[in-house]
């Protein structure tokens, strides 16, 4: 693995897990909004109580591909 094999199956998973909760009638909204507390809580974490920029720059940078593939599947699922 490395890291663009990473961010493409990140990518899918939310992509297609946005799409079977719609399809099963669950919530897929909550995926995004577990995305924008892990990025806002997280990397805040990361950064005050760890001092890890490195760590909090990875957790951004996966929430945003996450939020990429969420945003993508809505607008794939309302065309």
């Amino acid at each position: 693995d490395d890291d663009a094999s990473l961010r493409k199956t990140i990518y899918n998973w939310y992509f297609w897990a946005y799409v079977v909760k719609r399809t099963h009638g669950r919530r897929p909204a909550t995926l995004a909004v577990g995305t924008l507390r892990r990025l806002f809580w997280d990397s805040a974490q990361d950064v005050w109580l760890d001092r890890n920029f490195q760590l909090a720059g990875l957790t951004v940078e996966m929430s945003v591909i996450k939020l990429r593939a969420l945003l993508a599947a809505g607008i794939k699922g309302n065309s």
